[in-house]
């Protein structure tokens, strides 16, 4: 077991998580899991440690306490997503400022180049709205290396969860 698996295991059993250890997840964790080439400074992280990383990521995302953005990111997630509303084809009811929270539930791949083993990827954030719904979303704003003509955002919304 490798010092930053250590780091990293502590770090997703956080309640919340800082901008740049997203960064550092979407660019290197993610993509060595997924047995591509991480992007950015070289990790010591092996790939099954990465794959142990997102699994935890993962198993706490269904179980619906997924890693929360630090209250000063979830600000600004508020004031973007409403200040890019229309460009990024929101519907006009989507009220970006009641957001309560915006918790880390996974990745979404925009591309991926299986000749350099690369992988463009951006964290898939859950937002929760005050009528229970929640609205999916993964900006590319969060990887420089998309193609240009890419969407801007992937997103999902999803009506409330019916109690069983």
């Amino acid at each position: 077991m490798t010092s930053i698996f250590r780091t990293w295991l502590e770090r997703v059993e956080a309640e919340r998580i800082e901008h740049h250890q997203v960064i550092q997840l979407y660019a290197a964790v993610y993509p060595l899991a997924q047995g591509y080439r991480p992007r950015g400074k070289r990790t010591n992280l092996r790939k099954a440690e990465a794959q142990a990383v997102m699994a935890r990521i993962y198993e706490r995302a269904r179980n619906g306490n997924g890693l929360r953005a630090t209250a000063d990111n979830e600000e600004r997630g508020r004031d973007w997503l409403h200040a890019n509303r229309r460009k990024l084809g929101l519907p006009d009811s989507f009220d970006a400022r009641s957001i309560i929270e915006f918790r880390l539930v996974g990745f979404h791949v925009y591309t991926r180049d299986d000749r350099w083993k690369t992988l463009a990827a951006s964290p898939i954030w859950r937002a929760l709205l005050p009528d229970g719904s929640t609205f999916d979303y993964a900006p590319t704003a969060w990887q420089a290396t998309a193609r240009k003509d890419a969407p801007a955002m992937w997103w999902k919304l999803n009506p409330p969860r019916r109690a069983a």
